[in-house]
């Protein structure tokens, strides 16, 4: 399963009448492209070594996403954190939602309170979430992991298309239908600067797709090694972004949806550091303040230059009509 399926699982478990409490559910990891079964033919060694390193559910999420950040930075506690919020609403018990966000803190150092108010937030992708088909219908659609995996073609690409923001899927489309402009993106945006889990893990395989030989020269976009490569929410991912019945979107829209990007990821920052500058005033931790109140400006200064670039962009478009 793809951590987004894993995530998935934590409300399906709390609402599951078998018996199987969160806490029971331990996630092991096994060699690349093999299936349980495949392991235990192989080497029963080695399927036993992969059980005995399982961890608890929430606890193998935490561990996945802190190892895709650099936690000894902001930007990477604030991604950190970000990444791993959308399991955490799905805990509906509190004294398991409290282990968990201890679970956070601990590895990340940041204050259980910042994290509570960050998990207060609204979520802009939830994991699952409804859609209302009108009157009439037969009630809501959801994307489940079981749908996503046992079916991502057969899923209504609206709905898939939900796990992400509007920016995100209007640039990972324009990436996937116009492969020139991927060098450009990737040398332009790092791997982990989208907002949400799934764009960030399509964009990250077209990166390593992507990525120069020794030689300096990048290999061709291929569009079925990459589906090949995915994990199955993220090809349901990629297949309804090509699928959707749109326009074919231009190059120009490039430089747009770039600052649109790059503005979401200013806001988030800047939402954290006033969470985090807030709990600092109130612990009345003097060093803190300060460093955070430099952070603040530094964040508004690179706000101010980005609306700069997005007027230099609009008169640019104008230009060329």
């Amino acid at each position: 399963l793809g951590v987004t399926s894993l995530a998935g699982l934590i409300g399906q478990l709390q609402s599951d009448t078998s018996g199987v409490k969160l806490e029971d559910v331990r996630v092991a990891r096994l060699p690349d492209g093999k299936d349980p079964d495949e392991v235990v033919r192989e080497s029963s060694a080695d399927w036993d070594a992969a059980i005995s390193k399982a961890k608890p559910l929430v606890e193998y999420l935490v561990d996945h996403h802190a190892g895709r950040f650099d936690l000894k930075t902001s930007s990477g506690r604030i991604g950190f954190v970000e990444a791993v919020m959308p399991a955490l609403r799905e805990i509906a018990d509190p004294l398991r939602l409290d282990e968990a966000l201890g679970e956070v803190r601990r590895v990340s150092g940041v204050e259980d309170r910042v994290l509570r108010q960050v998990l207060e937030r609204p979520a802009r992708n939830p994991i699952r979430q409804g859609r209302s088909v009108g009157e009439g219908s037969r009630g809501d659609v959801r994307i489940s992991a079981d749908a996503v995996l046992a079916s991502p073609d057969a899923l209504p690409i609206h709905d898939i298309l939900r796990a992400i923001t509007p920016v995100e899927s209007e640039l990972l489309r324009l990436l996937l239908l116009v492969p020139d402009l991927q060098p450009r993106v990737v040398d332009a945006l790092g791997p982990d600067q989208l907002p949400s889990t799934l764009a960030r893990e399509l964009f990250r395989a077209i990166v390593l797709q992507r990525a120069p030989n020794d030689d300096g020269i990048r290999p061709a976009f291929n569009w079925e090694g990459l589906l090949l490569g995915l994990d199955p929410e993220v090809r349901g991912l990629a297949q309804a972004l090509v699928a959707l019945d749109r326009p074919r979107p231009e190059a120009r829209e490039l430089e747009r949806l770039l600052i649109d990007i790059e503005q979401i990821r200013l806001r988030d920052r800047h939402d954290y550091n006033e969470s985090a500058l807030a709990e600092a005033e109130r612990e009345h931790d003097n060093a803190a303040i300060e460093r955070l109140m430099l952070e603040k400006i530094h964040i508004n200064e690179q706000r101010l230059s980005l609306d700069r670039r997005r007027d230099q962009t609009r008169l640019l478009a104008v230009h060329r009509r």
